[in-house]
């Protein structure tokens, strides 16, 4: 629904002085958009809950939060102090990355990310595809249905 918000000045920059010049613009707007519907995430078929969800972010790029992402596939997620960089393992796969840099260290190769991890609401995010690839697990985004099918393969 369009609402329409009318504003009237008889004073400023579009009057003259001993008139009353009245001046309108018009403002059309639009209602608030409806919240987006909430991330849902499946490993092997069966539904699980990631605290935090995973995020989309400009260019449409999916993130999730290192520790809970990595924990939910049986890795192990080493955050540094600082929380500028992130280590994590599963089987042989090991994967280094540090906020900021759009490439990461998988098995001691260096790789482009389609996008760098983050940090949000004091948590490292990363890209879910890319990350989850190098650690053995399928990864399919829909995004219409926001709908993340992950699947896993032994280390």
């Amino acid at each position: 629904m369009w609402s329409r918000i009318i504003c009237t000045s008889s004073t400023g920059p579009y009057s003259s002085e001993g008139t009353t010049n009245e001046t309108s613009a018009i403002f059309d707007s639009l209602p608030p958009p409806k919240p987006a519907k909430p991330i849902t995430v499946t490993l092997d078929g069966k539904p699980i809950a990631l605290k935090p969800a995973p995020v989309v972010v400009a260019g449409g790029y999916l993130m999730v939060a290192a520790e809970a992402a990595t924990k939910a596939v049986g890795a192990v997620c080493v955050i540094a102090k600082d929380h500028k960089s992130a280590t994590i393992t599963r089987g042989k796969a090991k994967v280094a990355l540090k906020l900021g840099e759009a490439s990461a260290v998988m098995n001691g190769h260096v790789m482009p990310l389609p996008t760098a991890p983050i940090l949000r609401d004091g948590l490292c995010y990363f890209p879910a595809r890319a990350v989850m690839a190098a650690l053995g697990i399928t990864l399919k985004w829909d995004p219409a249905t926001r709908v993340v099918a992950l699947t896993t393969r032994k280390p």
